[in-house]
Order: structure tokens, then sequence, then C-alpha cells
């Protein structure tokens, strides 16, 4: 497992996915481990690559997370489509899970510039938490599954407590969204939300209730 400090241990972590992905998560109960060989960034595909050859594993998977609150950036780097929500976990309950658990490690993703690399990134193990410096912006923080054995996808079962809420893309139709949240509150029990990042009332009636100094 990767060694955290308390400084590094969040206390939430949210999954920007597909409102498909949530409902397969609340159905089975279930987050699922993927190949990062289908993700966008190829730097992230290559030196995961890499790093499985060096350790002699048969398979690397991943779960992407951030442990920020939601920002437009989020937005568009983590979710393609309309359809996409951010699901908040309780970070120390859904860790725990894993913790110590064989082939697991987790942690925050560190940015590096090029110029960094042979200083800041000594330790093979620390290849799949390490990321380029243009990334920053995605907070990210990762769970990583190292198999001996060739695997495709790998499950961590969970308890939908660990769910805070359910954040809904604010693009998506608002009917669709009411749907969704009567949904999952009354047959799941979790709390939905519609994100407010841009379009938010609050704000803008804050703003056109100011008074001319």
């Amino acid at each position: 497992m990767k060694i955290i400090s308390a400084a590094d241990k969040p206390k939430i972590l949210n999954r920007f996915t597909s409102i498909d992905t949530l409902y397969e998560i609340v159905q089975n109960s279930k987050l699922k481990l993927s190949n990062p060989k289908f993700w966008e960034d190829k730097n992230d595909v290559e030196y995961i690559e890499a790093y499985k050859k060096k350790k002699l594993l048969k398979q690397v998977l991943a779960l992407c997370f951030t442990d920020e609150s939601e920002t437009i950036y989020h937005w568009k780097a983590f979710s393609e489509t309309i359809n996409s929500c951010c699901i908040e976990f309780n970070a120390e309950k859904l860790l725990q899970l894993i913790d110590g658990k064989k082939g697991f490690r987790f942690g925050k993703v560190k940015y590096l510039k090029i110029s960094e690399l042979k200083k800041e990134l000594v330790n093979i193990d620390d290849i799949p938490f390490c990321k380029r410096y243009p990334y920053r912006n995605e907070c990210e923080y990762r769970i990583i599954f190292d198999s001996t054995y060739p695997i495709s996808t790998k499950n961590i079962n969970i308890d939908l407590s660990l769910i805070n809420d359910v954040t809904i893309n604010q693009k998506i139709n608002i009917n669709i969204y009411k749907n969704i949240k009567t949904e999952l509150e009354t047959k799941y029990n979790i709390n939905v939300i519609r994100s407010t990042v841009i379009k938010n009332t609050r704000w803008i009636k804050h703003i056109e209730g100011m008074k001319i100094i």
C-alpha cells in the first residue's frame, strides 16, 4: 500500500462519471476499476504500461477521483457528455475497504514538470501516482490494483451509505434531473442535488441587488 501522511488523507473523494455508470454503482453496490489503456492522456497510458513491465505484472487497473470540490475544469475534463454526474464518497470509509488488501494501493497524484522527473520520480512504485504538470488542475486521487495474473476488471464491494451525495450536471434537462433525484432518494436513500457551477441563482441575485456606491 502507498504510505499516506495524515496531511494527505482526503475527507471526500469525488468520482465524475456518467449517469449510466451511477446507476450501475447503486444497483450493484460495486465500484469497478478499469484498464488505463483506454485513458485519453497517452502519457498515462504509456508510463503505466512501462510500470507494468518493470514490475512484471500482468495487469494494472485504476479508479480515479478528485479530492477537491467540483470545478468547471472537472466537469469538462472528466465528464465528456451532458449525461454526467459527480458522486461524492466518504473517503475514510471507502479507503478502509481496501487498506492493506493485496494488490491495492491508493494516494494523491503528484504533478511533475519534465525538469523535475529525475529528482522527484525515483521509486518505481510511485509511477502510477505521478502525472504531467499541465494536468495539475485535476487534483486527482487514485486507487490502483496491481495483478500478477491476467484480469480485465476488479470490483470493490461498497455499502451505499459511503455515498454522501450525487451532483447532477447542470446542463441535463430539468425534468430528467427531477426523475433521477426522485428515484435515487426514494429507492436508494441517496441525496441528489443539481450543480450550480455554470449558473448560480444566489450569486446572480446578490450582484443584481448590490447598491452602487
